[in-house]
Order: structure tokens, then C-alpha cells, then sequence
């Protein structure tokens, strides 16, 4: 029900939305003037997109031209870019680095040319066979084709009974999707170009592997040495070529990064604002000091001693780590046995990090413990742990609750390395000082993605550039 009013929806939405849109330009040309309007080009974009609008509007849609514009409405989304500062900062970077790719470009399609032309040499024409799976030649284009082996005359078709003309099939880009062919240098591109994506190139990489030679029947790896082709043009037309695009803009930003005067090319000037202050307070953070608790031979001041040695955080941490390598060995069809035990060594577990948030509780006290982030996350672990030990084992078992997730939970506790291991705790902190350029482009791409869905699919109203397109049966 809901996807047959989606239709209607998109109908009836669509003389709203035009009006709304022709009113927004009527009050911004007259409250800044047309030729001060105009100077923007996203407003240009803007009285562009109206206007096919008003046109599509008006004559309902009767004229072709008007429905392959109508996806540039899908361009819309665009204008938040003028708004949102992040998302011009990430764009006019992009723009800076494109001329750099020219180059790397230009080698690019040098080598597609190169390669297309060598598999036109090799592979025209080999790809071919008959529909008949018994005859395997082609007189016209194999002179030593036999006549038993001919692909001529009739056969009984084994599906369908009927009698059909055997045919020479060779595989063509015209003749619907799923084909491959090297018969000429389009072909070829189209085909290289399929194989760069590693979009299921293994199975053109087997078809010419089988290939045996103009009009002869592919036989089952003929030709090995034809994957060499294949994997050589993996290696430098994806993976150097991908590489180098990537060196080229790194490299582009790097300098547009030296020209700034060390500034950011992702992100805003509050946003660097904000990434120099974290690291200024990283730098200068004072690494905070448990104080002990009152009286020197108490109770609570022996667990502060012991909770404050460094080998009793070594110790958690090889608890923590033989508990993960624990649930490593678990696996599918094990033993009663097996799984018995571990339940009591994951028991066992538990019990210690319990004990072990009860001595700090003790050493710490309340306050300091719940005082440090990583103590929180521990107690909330233990927590969570002793929920699920007491639902499973005390519980009632109809209550349909999954606790392989809650399970899993304990797996976190591998994270604590982090404060241990400067490296890990370096990498996290490079991660978290990228937020605010990462959600910049991620915002960018997201817009970018959108605006092609809309224009290549334009909804359930059929408006979008590929709506129209009938598809292949």
C-alpha cells in the first residue's frame, strides 16, 4: 500500500514543490536584484532549475527534451554547499587537485589504448561458440572444421524440443548485458574497464583462458599463459594507477596544505580551531594521580597499593587477553564437553574482573573510580556480564533473549591496550582529531551519492534520467 501511494505522492508533490521554488526566486530577485542575483552561480543553477520546472509544469510532459532535464532538478541538493562552509571547503579542494590528475589520467587511458589493442590481437574473435554444445567449429572462419563438427543445419534444442537453427555466437556488448568481447578496440576498452573495477574479472579472465582460436568452440583452460595478460593488467591498471591517483592529490593537497601556512584543506577555520586546542591539550594534559585513602594501615589503603602497582594492570590486561584467545577456540559443531568448560573459565573470568572492580572500589573509592573514563567502562563491562550471567543461569529460559550479543560485549575489553600501548593510543587520537574533516567529506560524498540517485532514478514518478529506459529481457 505504502509503495502504490508513493506514485501519487510524487505526482501531486511536484506542482508544490514548483511553486514553492518560484516564489523563493521571486522574493530573492527582488530583495537583491537580478543582475546581483545572477552573479552567483549557484543562483544561475537556481532560476536553470525553475525554469525547466515551469516548462515541464506547463506542458505536462509531453515534450522529450523536458523529461531528460527534469533530472537536473535532481541538482538541487548542490545549493546546501553555498550554506555550509565545511562542505565549499572540501569541494574547492577537490577542484584545486583535479588538474593534477590530468597526468595520471592521460597515462591512464594510454595504457587502456595499449592494452585494448594487444587483446584485439589476441582474443578477436576467439570468444565465439555454437549453440549447439556439440559441434565445436565454424567452416567460414575455421577452414579445417570437420562437417560432424560444423555449426550448420538443425538441431533438436534440449530444453525446449523444438527444432533451431544452429547458430555462431559471439559475445557482443550490443546484444544485452553480461557480455564481453575483444572484437575491436571499444569492445576492448569496455571490457578492460569491467576487469579494472574487479567486477567479476575472473570470469573473463577464464572465457579467454578457454579460448582456443577464431571460430573453434572454447575448450577448458587451453590457454593458461592468457591469465598472465590479465593479472599484469590488474597490477598497473588497478593497483598502480589507483595508487597513483591517490599519490597525485595527497601530494596536491600537501601543498595546498604548505601554502596555507600549515592550515587544513578539509576543514573550517573553527574546525582547525578546534583540532589545535585538542592537541594543545593533549600536550599539556597533567596525567591525573589517584589519591590514597585516609590512615596507612587500613584495609582500603593495602587494596590502593595493589591496585595502584603496575603489575596488577599487566595481570588484568593478561586476564583480558586469555579470555579473548578463549572465545577465539570456539567454533561451530563443538563438543558438549568443550562448551561446558567454557562457561566455567568465562565464569572464572568474570569473577576476576568483579573482584577486581571490588578491590578499586575499595582502594579508590566510589568517586575516584567512577571518576576515570576507563574505570567506567570497565564497571559498565562487569555489569553487563553479571546481567547476563543471571539472566541465563537464574532467568527463565522463555524469555527468548539472545545473550550471544552480550557475549560478545566482553570482546571491548581488548581496547583497554590502548591506554597501555602508546601507538594504539596515537593512532586513536590521529583518529579522533580527523572527525571534523572526515564528516566534512563524508557529508560531501553522501550529497554526491544522492544527487545521482535522484537524477539516474528521479523517484517512482519516472522523472529521472534513466526512468525511461526500458529494461532488458
Amino acid at each position: 500500500m505504502f509503495v502504490a501511494s508513493v506514485p501519487a505522492f510524487s505526482v501531486l508533490s511536484a506542482p508544490v514543490c514548483c511553486h514553492i521554488s518560484v516564489t523563493h526566486l521571486v522574493f530573492s530577485v527582488v530583495c537583491r536584484l537580478l543582475h546581483r542575483y545572477l552573479r552567483d552561480p549557484w543562483s544561475r543553477l537556481d532560476v536553470v532549475i525553475v525554469l525547466v520546472s515551469l516548462l515541464d509544469l506547463v506542458l505536462g510532459g509531453s515534450l522529450t527534451f523536458i523529461k531528460v532535464l527534469r533530472f537536473l532538478r535532481a541538482l538541487r541538493p548542490f545549493r546546501a554547499i553555498k550554506r555550509l562552509h565545511g562542505l565549499r571547503v572540501v569541494l574547492h579542494s577537490m577542484l584545486k587537485a583535479v588538474p593534477g590528475t590530468f597526468n595520471v589520467a592521460l597515462v591512464c587511458m594510454l595504457l587502456f589504448f595499449l592494452y585494448s589493442i594487444l587483446g584485439v590481437h589476441i582474443f578477436a574473435g576467439t570468444l565465439g561458440r555454437c549453440n549447439d554444445p556439440t559441434r565445436t567449429c565454424l567452416p567460414s572462419l575455421y577452414s579445417e572444421c570437420a562437417a560432424a563438427d560444423a555449426c550448420e543445419g538443425t538441431f533438436v534444442h534440449p530444453t525446449t524440443g523444438a527444432v533451431t537453427p544452429r547458430k555462431w555466437h559471439n559475445p557482443s556488448f550490443s546484444e544485452g548485458r553480461g557480455e564481453f568481447s575483444f572484437d575491436n578496440s571499444v569492445f576492448a576498452l569496455i571490457t578492460l574497464f569491467e576487469v579494472a573495477t574487479l567486477e567479476l574479472w575472473h570470469e573473463v579472465m577464464y572465457e579467454c583462458v578457454d579460448a582456443v582460436g577464431p571460430g573453434q568452440a572454447p575448450v577448458r583452460n587451453n590457454d593458461d599463459a592468457a591469465a598472465i595478460f590479465f593479472i599484469i593488467f590488474i597490477i598497473f591498471g588497478n593497483m598502480f594507477t589507483v595508487n597513483l591517483f591517490v599519490s597525485v592529490v595527497v601530494d596536491t593537497f600537501r601543498k595546498m596544505k604548505q601554502r596555507e601556512a600549515g592550515g587544513s584543506v578539509l576543514m573550517t577555520v573553527p574546525q582547525q580551531h578546534w583540532v589545535d586546542m585538542q592537541v594543545i591539550m593533549y600536550r599539556v594534559k597533567p596525567f591525573p594521580l589517584a589519591s590514597p585513602p585516609p590512615g596507612s594501615a587500613t584495609v582500603r589503603f593495602g587494596a590502593f597499593q595493589i591496585v595502584t602497582h603496575p603489575r596488577f594492570d599487566f595481570a588484568i590486561m593478561g586476564c583480558i587477553i586469555a579470555n579473548v584467545l578463549l572465545m577465539c577456540t570456539q567454533h561451530a559443531g563443538q563438543s558438549s564437553e568443550w562448551d561446558a568448560f567454557g562457561r566455567i573459565v568465562n565464569l572464572v573470568f568474570g569473577a576476576i574482573f568483579l573482584l577486581e572492580m571490588i578491590i578499586k572500589h575499595m582502594g579508590l573509592g566510589f568517586r575516584q573510580y567512577w571518576a576515570s573514563s576507563w574505570n567506567v567502562f570497565d564497571g559498565v563491562l562487569v555489569v553487563i556480564n553479571i546481567a547476563t550471567v543471571l539472566l541465563r543461569y537464574l532467568g527463565d529460559e522463555s524469555l527468548g533473549v539472545d545473550f550471544t550479543l552480550f557475549r560478545v560485549i566482553r570482546v571491548f575489553r581488548m581496547f583497554r591496550l590502548v591506554k597501555r600501548v602508546p601507538q594504539l593510543r596515537l593512532i586513536f587520537s590521529t583518529l579522533r582529531l580527523s572527525l571534523p574533516a572526515m564528516a566534512n567529506v563524508g557529508t560531501l560524498m553522501m550529497l554526491l551519492f544522492f544527487v545521482y540517485v535522484t537524477a539516474t532514478v528521479g523517484g517512482a514518478c519516472g522523472c529521472g534520467l534513466y526512468a525511461m529506459v526500458s529494461p532488458v529481457v
